[in-house]
C-alpha cells in the first residue's frame, strides 16, 4: 500500500557537504502549516489538530532549493553509500524521492546519481553509488531528495530532525558524518473545545414560550437566548500563510427538532423550519448559519471561515426569540409563537483545511452532548384519552411538591390543536379527569378554560399533553377512563417531560 498520501515530503536544504570535511544539512523555510495532515490528537468534546508543515494538496513541506557539495579530492571512491537518519519515522520506500542527482553544471561528464536502497526502513533511507561520471576531477552539487516521514510519527509535537553519514560499501568506512539539524516543527495548530452548552430551563408557567432561567449575553438578533459555543484557538507554534484556507464546521442536532423556528400556520415563517422569520430564531455570532428545511427540522449547521491563527475565536450559536416587536414576530409571548420543547442536544465539530478550492476534512469529533433544554416543571404526553358523552376521563396528579397549576395541549384525529388551562394542582391526589373532557368538549367549567370548539374531539379520541408548574421530580400521572357501565380501563402511570 502506498503510504505517500499518509506521509509528510520533506526537501530539505543541503549546506556544503564534501568527503573532506564534515558536512552539513540546513534547515531551510517551510512553505506553509498545512492542516490537510494532521491528526485529530485526544478524545471528547476537546480536539487538537496536530498541524504538518505542508503545502497545499499533498501535504508536502517546500523549502528552498537545497545542495549536498561533494569534494572532488574524494570522488575517486566508486562505491559508496549515503544514509539519512532522523528522530522520527521514515515513510514506507515509495514516499521517498527514487533518486538523488549530482553534477558540476559547467562541467561535462560528471553526473552522479545515487538510486534509493532496497535496504531502506523506517528507520533509514539509504541511496546507493548507482552511476557515476567519467571527468569527476571538480567538486559536484547534489540536489538533496524529498524524504517522507509516516504520518504516525507526528502524533507528538516537536521537532523534526534529520542526519547524514556517507560510507565506503567495501570497506564499511564511515567517510563523513552530517550532524542532525532541525528541518521543520510541528505543533498543535488548534484546539477546539465545547466553551458553553444549552441550559436553559423552560418556563411551563408561559406556556413553555419563554425561559425562567439559563438565559446568556443574547445572540445580534435576539432579545434573549441559550448558547452553544465552540473556542477555536491557535497554539502559539503554529504558522499559518494567507493563502492557507482553513473552515470551522459545526453541527447541531436536536433530540426531538427545532419546533420552535415553525411558526404556526399563517404566521411568519408559515409553519416552515426558518431561521430569522418568526418569533422563534436562531442565529450565530458570526459565519454562516443554516437550518434544514426537512419535514423533522432537526439539523442546524454552521460554518466559519478563516479562524484567526493567532487569538482564540469562539463561535457561538444562539436559540432564542427575536428582538423584533411585530404582530407576528416578537421576542414576548403571543399566540404566534411555537412553545419551546425540553430534549437534549447533541454537536459534531471540526476542521477543513487547505489551498482556496481545495479543502478536505482535517478532524472532527464523534458526537458530543449539547445540553438540554428542561422545564420548570412537568409535561405529560397521553397517547390515547376517549372522548365521549358516556365515557369518564380518569385523570389523577400526584404531587409530592409544591402546589401548582395545570394546563393541556390536545390533537385530533385531523391534526387540529386547542389548548386550555384546568385549575389548581394541590399537593396531594389532585383529580382533573372532569375537567378534561370539559374542555375537550368545548365546555370548560369554572376556573378552566378551553379553545376547543364542541366538534373538536367529535371522531371520539384526542392525543393531551398535560402540563403543570408542580416540580417534575415530585409529579406522577396516572390517567384512565371508564364507560357508563362504572369499570375502568387502562389505568396507565405516565410520567415524563
Amino acid at each position: 500500500m502506498r503510504l505517500i498520501s499518509k506521509s509528510l515530503v520533506l526537501g530539505a536544504v543541503a549546506g556544503a557537504c564534501a568527503y573532506a570535511t564534515a558536512g552539513t544539512i540546513a534547515p531551510g523555510n517551510i512553505g506553509r502549516y498545512s492542516l490537510e495532515s494532521a491528526t485529530a490528537v485526544g478524545s471528547g468534546a476537546t480536539i487538537t489538530l496536530d498541524g504538518n508543515a505542508g503545502t497545499a494538496a499533498a501535504g508536502v513541506a517546500t523549502y528552498s532549493a537545497g545542495v549536498m557539495t561533494l569534494s572532488a579530492n574524494n570522488l575517486a571512491v566508486t562505491s559508496t553509500r549515503l544514509r539519512f537518519t532522523s528522530n522520527r519515522a521514515f515513510g514506507s520506500a515509495d514516499s521517498h524521492a527514487a533518486t538523488m542527482n549530482c553534477s558540476a553544471t559547467t562541467v561535462a561528464n560528471t553526473t552522479m546519481v545515487y538510486t534509493l536502497s532496497n535496504a531502506t526502513s523506517s528507520s533509514e533511507v539509504i541511496y546507493d553509488l548507482t552511476n557515476r561520471g567519467s571527468d569527476l576531477t571538480t567538486d559536484v552539487s547534489c540536489d538533496m531528495p524529498l524524504l517522507g516521514f509516516s504520518k504516525s510519527g507526528f502524533a507528538s509535537t516537536g521537532d523534526i530532525s534529520v542526519g547524514a553519514n556517507i560510507v565506503n560499501i567495501n570497506s564499511g568506512f564511515t567517510l563523513e558524518t552530517v550532524a542532525a539539524v532541525k528541518l521543520a516543527s510541528v505543533g498543535s495548530a488548534y484546539t477546539l473545545a465545547i466553551a458553553s452548552t444549552l441550559d436553559a430551563v423552560i418556563d411551563v408557567s408561559q406556556n413553555r414560550l419563554t425561559f425562567a432561567s439559563g438565559m446568556d449575553t443574547a445572540v445580534t438578533g435576539l432579545a434573549y437566548s441559550d448558547n452553544f459555543s465552540v473556542t477555536v484557538t491557535p497554539s502559539a507554534r503554529s504558522t499559518v500563510n494567507g493563502d492557507f484556507v482553513r473552515t470551522f464546521n459545526l453541527t447541531l442536532t436536536a433530540g426531538t427538532d427545532f419546533g420552535y423556528l415553525e411558526e404556526p400556520t399563517g404566521t411568519t415563517g408559515g409553519g416552515s423550519c426558518t431561521l430569522t422569520s418568526g418569533s422563534g430564531q436562531a442565529r450565530a455570532s458570526s459565519g454562516t448559519l443554516a437550518v434544514t428545511t426537512s419535514f423533522d427540522c432537526r439539523t442546524m449547521t454552521l460554518t466559519a471561515a478563516t479562524p484567526s491563527a493567532t487569538a482564540a475565536t469562539t463561535y457561538t450559536v444562539g436559540l432564542g426569540r427575536s428582538e423584533t416587536t411585530s404582530s407576528t414576530s416578537s421576542s414576548v409571548n403571543t399566540a404566534s409563537a411555537t412553545a419551546f420543547a425540553p430534549q437534549a442536544y447533541s454537536a459534531v465539530y471540526g476542521m477543513t483545511g487547505g489551498a482556496a478550492g481545495a479543502q478536505t476534512l482535517v478532524a472532527t469529533t464523534t458526537s458530543q452532548a449539547a445540553g438540554s433544554w428542561t422545564l420548570n416543571g412537568t409535561s405529560v404526553t397521553l397517547q390515547y384519552i376517549p372522548v365521549s358523552s358516556d365515557t369518564n376521563l380518569q385523570l389523577f396528579v400526584s404531587n409530592s411538591g409544591a402546589a401548582g397549576t395545570a394546563s393541556f395541549t390536545a390533537t385530533n384525529h385531523a391534526g387540529a390543536s386547542c389548548s386550555g388551562t384546568l385549575g389548581a394542582v394541590g399537593v396531594g391526589s389532585t383529580s382533573l379527569g372532569s375537567a378534561l373532557k370539559r374542555a375537550l368538549q368545548g365546555a370548560p367549567g369554572t376556573g378552566e378554560t378551553s379553545t376547543c370548539s364542541t366538534t373538536f374531539a367529535s371522531e371520539g379520541r384526542a392525543a393531551v399533553v398535560l402540563t403543570t408548574t408542580t416540580p417534575s421530580a415530585a409529579t406522577r400521572v396516572h390517567s384512565g377512563f371508564s364507560k357508563s357501565d362504572g369499570v375502568s380501563r387502562q389505568i396507565i402511570v405516565n410520567s415524563g417531560n
